[in-house]
């Protein structure tokens, strides 16, 4: 997957990140400092396979990040953190969510006003 250009590019991204609703918990996770496929899988209760190709598609996505690597037995054990712009873009796009959701209660605020009178 080709990195963004522009600043939009990178919303959308992270926009795209977050659409399946498994990527939201690996996400938490990491926030509570669960940094593993094997943890998160632990604390969530999703399948292992099903939590590493996701932890794939938000490294993909460039919003998370390998941080470190050891072996284990026999396999290599991926430890993830946030990119340095994560957090920003997430940031854009809460508040972009609730510049429309402010939007879409004024306007429907407006037409139960008309409606009503």
């Amino acid at each position: 997957m080709p990195a963004p250009s522009k600043p939009g590019d990178r919303l959308s991204q992270a926009a795209l990140a977050l659409a399946h609703p498994i990527r939201r918990p690996i996400i938490a996770a990491i926030v509570r400092g669960i940094d593993t496929p094997g943890g998160i899988a632990k604390d969530s209760g999703e399948p292992l396979g099903v939590v590493s190709y996701h932890c794939r598609m938000l490294r993909d996505y460039k919003i998370i990040e390998v941080t470190d690597t050891q072996p284990v037995r026999g396999a290599l054990q991926h430890y993830y953190g946030f990119t340095p712009t994560a957090e920003t873009e997430f940031d854009l796009l809460g508040a972009l969510a609730t510049g429309a959701s402010l939007s879409v209660g004024e306007t429907l605020a407006g037409e139960a006003e008309t409606v009503i009178a």
